[in-house]
């Protein structure tokens, strides 16, 4: 009977664990100039922030993008910054392989301006 109860309570604070510091591990702090570009299994799902956003780990990476950061445009209403390359809308037209720089940013988009 003890060792049934052992059991019990051995799976209980199992889950109260994984529930507990999982959350806590996967949440990150994103300041106001800066989003983080939150990639699922590879593939581009949201830009995160500002404010906590949940990152899963193992799952997710996170890519910081900040106000400034100058990168490429690719085909229409996408650039890459850095190793990433994520959705933009851009302030005028510009062509591929441009140099765009970040101005601001929108719900799930970088607002880029053509650099002059």
């Amino acid at each position: 009977m003890w060792i049934l109860v052992a059991v019990v309570v051995a799976t209980l604070v199992v889950f109260v664990g994984i529930f507990t510091v999982v959350p806590g591990v996967s949440m990150r702090e994103v300041p106001d100039t800066q989003r983080l570009a939150i990639f699922r299994f590879g593939t581009f799902r949201t830009l995160g922030g500002p404010g906590p956003t949940k990152v899963m780990p193992v799952v997710d990476r996170a890519i910081a993008l900040s106000v400034d950061d100058v990168g490429a445009a690719l085909e229409e209403g996408r650039a890459q910054f850095g190793r990433v390359d994520v959705p933009v809308r851009a302030s005028a037209f510009f062509e591929t392989g441009e140099a765009v720089r970040i101005i601001g940013f929108d719900r799930d988009q970088a607002a880029v301006i053509v650099k002059a």
